[in-house]
Formats: structure tokens, C-alpha cells, sequence
């Protein structure tokens, strides 16, 4: 099984890895074409409202390409204040 697959496995988890949520070794084993396959899994949920895990998952992904969606997603008000707390300091970057 590839990297990337398990990586969606995870979303059907219910066991303590599901609750520690997503981090860094999720993504280690990946190629750069999974990692950006994993990222855009993740911005289409972020989209949706996002949650804690996918909005972080976007950053552990790719902080870079990251920047941009997230600060369009708050300027059009799809993620609200709730989600800014979660968010890492992106107006350094």
C-alpha cells in the first residue's frame, strides 16, 4: 500500500492515532506527487469549512502553497474566527 493511501485510511480511522490527528509522519513517506495529491485532498475540505486536523494538515502538507488558499478562505469569510485560532502565524510568511 502507498503512502497516499494511507493517508486516506486515516480519515476512516477510529482508534488513538485518529484521535492524535494528523502530523508530520503522515506525509514523510510520501512523493512530492502524493504530498500535493494529500494537499489538495485537504483544501477541498478545507473549503467545505475545514476543521482543526485538515486546516493544520494544509500547512504540515505544504506550508508554503498553503498561505494563499487559507488567506482567501478568511478574507471570503469561509473560515471564520473559529478556525483562526488554529491557524498557524501566516502574516510572516
Amino acid at each position: 500500500m502507498n503512502a497516499y493511501q494511507n493517508f486516506l485510511d486515516f480519515f476512516s480511522m477510529c482508534n488513538k492515532e485518529r484521535l492524535d490527528g494528523l502530523c508530520e509522519s503522515h506525509f514523510t513517506r510520501m512523493t512530492s506527487h502524493e504530498r500535493a495529491r494529500a494537499f489538495d485532498y485537504l483544501l477541498e475540505l478545507v473549503k467545505t469549512g475545514g476543521s482543526e486536523e485538515t486546516i493544520n494538515g494544509l500547512f504540515i502538507a505544504d506550508d508554503g502553497r498553503a498561505i494563499a488558499p487559507v488567506s482567501r478562505l478568511l478574507a471570503d469569510a469561509t473560515l471564520n474566527e473559529k478556525h483562526k485560532s488554529w491557524l498557524p502565524d501566516i502574516s510572516t510568511k
